[in-house]
């Protein structure tokens, strides 16, 4: 891309299923877990494990951390994991609900200079007056983050990122990419929240205090994952997926 920022009762079945899910982990050393109460709910609570290598157990680091999603919950959206059979609702643009399934995680960003944040463990972009989220579904540039001085512009709508205070910081959340179907739904990030009762347009956001935290524990080179569930899908999915037992 030119000039684009780059960002169950399973006993029968049960190795074939861990087989099948223990690849879609490979690789992977950190998750931070999101569930929620329903698809419909826009409060929720994130967690943290780390493991040491793909042949090693999950283990809890912390959490629950208080988060809002979407002012209409979830819908699954497009990511790294398995479709199930009896998916329902999908992630729509403009539909105002927070992507469910497995992603994986793009760059953090922020107000604040390359040098000022090179502590993080991860990759980060300073936002300037030209950087915009495209959400219009007939640009070629659709659910990507472009300069807009560096590129021709062809979108009728988009956020001017460095203009919206709840993305002082923030990361990007790698759904529907990085080959977008038109309409899935864009622009999908962590950041600040408004208040712990205020959902989202589909984002999901915590306190500053606890996305600078979670952010400093990130490590790139640990390939951190996002899961984001409802808490009776996450259970139903845990041995399909592979997914560690929540602590409570």
């Amino acid at each position: 891309m030119h000039k684009l920022i780059r960002l169950f009762f399973c006993l029968p079945i049960i190795a074939a299923c861990f087989c099948h899910a223990q690849d879609m982990w490979n690789g992977h050393q950190q998750l931070l877990i999101v569930t929620t109460g329903d698809w419909q709910d826009k409060q929720g609570a994130l967690v943290k494990y780390e493991r040491i290598g793909d042949d090693s157990p999950w283990v809890f680091i912390e959490g629950p951390i208080p988060v809002v999603l979407g002012k209409s919950g979830l819908a699954w959206g497009i990511g790294l994991h398995p479709m199930p059979s009896n998916a329902n609702p999908y992630k729509m643009e403009g539909d105002q609900k927070s992507p469910a399934g497995i992603f994986p995680l793009g760059s953090a960003f922020g107000f604040a200079s390359e040098d000022q944040m090179g502590h993080l463990e991860i990759d980060y972009f300073q936002l300037n007056v030209n950087t915009e989220a495209v959400d219009d579904l007939l640009s070629q540039h659709y659910n990507m983050i472009v300069k807009s001085n560096e590129v021709i512009p062809d979108w009728h709508s988009s956020e001017r990122m460095l203009f919206e205070p709840l993305y002082e910081i923030g990361m990007v959340i790698n759904h529907n990419f990085p080959n977008p179907k038109k309409g899935a739904g864009s622009a999908i990030f962590f950041h600040i929240w408004r208040s712990e009762h205020s959902g989202t347009a589909g984002c999901t956001a915590m306190s500053q205090e606890n996305l600078v935290s979670m952010l400093s524990w990130l490590n790139k080179d640990k390939n951190p994952l996002l899961v984001q569930l409802p808490v009776h899908e996450y259970d139903e999915l845990m041995c399909e997926w592979d997914l560690p037992k929540l602590e409570k």
